[in-house]
């Protein structure tokens, strides 16, 4: 998805037609969210939460890899060698209650997922009310990989997933597509990537009525219009495997899964 203009800002905000938009316009590193980034997406948020004349909030990810990577972990890594603790304190201070934000908004939330869609990423639009993927979302929370929990709330929704899924997932880092994404919980509709665009003109050109309730069913009337059917999707690839993973993830301590 290409950014609303040539900018070198790393997120993109934009007020028309009642609906406020947030672009994460850092594509080269697939638009992994940096303290700076963090801190704009939680002005304007509040802003439009405080905004009468907006009445739907988008959020998506320049570029066409992906709409969010996750925290940028190298550059937060070097400003906390830099500036001492406080300042990875102030990250995920910022990082958590721009998730929290999003879920608690009033108003109808849209986030369109294509591509590569990790930890953090997950983080902000899981909150949202219409939560979009593609036949190319790729979704994982890879913090254990870092030796880190998954966080930005992935305690709770990993821990509400079908059996011992969300515990082999959360363990792992293993990734899901979009097929698991609807089945499991973390996805609303599925739109072709083709069809991205068009979806975002048809929400930025509808008139919006001001009333949440409203507009939120609108909302669902208008990204159904866009769905592709399932079949056109990949086939799902954790689901099948739940025996397996319930199998494998039995257990309450470490120690019991490594037997």
């Amino acid at each position: 998805m290409d950014p609303l203009k040539k900018s070198n800002a790393e997120v993109l905000t934009l007020k028309t037609n009642g609906v406020g938009v947030v672009t994460l316009n850092a594509p080269a590193r697939l638009n992994a969210l940096t303290l700076k980034m963090l801190t704009t997406i939680d002005a304007f948020l509040r802003d439009c939460e405080r905004d009468p004349k907006i009445s739907v909030v988008l959020l998506e990810g320049a570029g066409e890899r992906g709409f969010c990577a996750g925290g940028d972990v190298k550059k937060l890594a070097l400003e906390t060698r830099s500036q001492g603790i406080t300042y990875g304190r102030h990250f995920f201070e910022v990082e958590y209650r721009c998730d929290h934000l999003v879920h608690l908004l009033k108003k109808p939330r849209l986030a369109l997922c294509h591509g590569v869609t990790l930890g953090g990423g997950i983080g902000l639009m899981n909150g949202a009310s219409h939560r979009v993927v593609c036949e190319n979302t790729t979704m994982a929370m890879p913090e254990i990989s870092i030796g880190l929990f998954p966080d930005v709330g992935g305690s709770y929704f990993l821990s509400r997933l079908p059996g011992r899924i969300g515990l082999f997932l959360g363990l792992t880092g293993a990734r899901w597509n979009a097929s698991d994404a609807l089945a499991m919980g973390f996805a609303d509709f599925a739109v072709a990537t083709g069809s991205l665009t068009q979806l975002r003109e048809r929400v930025l050109s509808e008139k919006w009525s001001g009333s949440p309730s409203n507009d939120t069913e609108r909302l669902s009337r208008i990204v159904g219009e866009f769905s592709t059917p399932t079949a056109q999707l990949p086939l799902p690839q954790v689901l099948p495997r739940q025996a397996t993973l319930d199998e494998l993830c039995a257990g309450s301590t470490l120690y019991e899964l490594d037997q």
